[in-house]
């Protein structure tokens, strides 16, 4: 083989980032993901998997410790954190609901029971 290496260029990296994850989206493999990024940028699918795992992987689960106490302190004033609590609350409300409904159809049971054994 006499091709020459050549540097990746970040649009390269972002070529196979995008068409990894798209597939993975749609539940296809990542080999298949591999295969077609190698046809759109003129390079081997064993190519562009090495280059995946040891440099574009890679740099996806890298974080700093700053960009994590970012991301905790924007959750606590998100929108989302609201909708949470509201989402508990409702959960509590129904499980206490669904308790009440229980009650009463033990108790209707017991009253069915009496009627059956006693009738009128």
């Amino acid at each position: 083989m006499d091709k020459k290496r050549r540097h990746w260029t970040p649009e390269e990296e972002q070529t196979v980032k995008e068409i990894v994850q798209n597939y993975m989206d749609k539940g296809k493999s990542k080999r298949k993901a591999f295969e077609e990024a190698a046809r759109m940028i003129d390079r081997s699918p064993g190519t562009c998997s090495h280059r995946y795992y040891s440099k574009i992987h890679k740099k996806q689960d890298e974080f700093s410790l700053e960009m994590c106490i970012a991301f905790l302190k924007q959750g606590l004033n998100d929108d989302s954190t609201k909708e949470n609590l509201q989402l508990l609350n409702e959960k509590e409300r129904l499980l206490l609901e669904q308790k009440e409904l229980k009650k009463n159809y033990t108790k209707l049971k017991m009253m069915q029971a009496k009627e059956v054994h006693h009738p009128l």
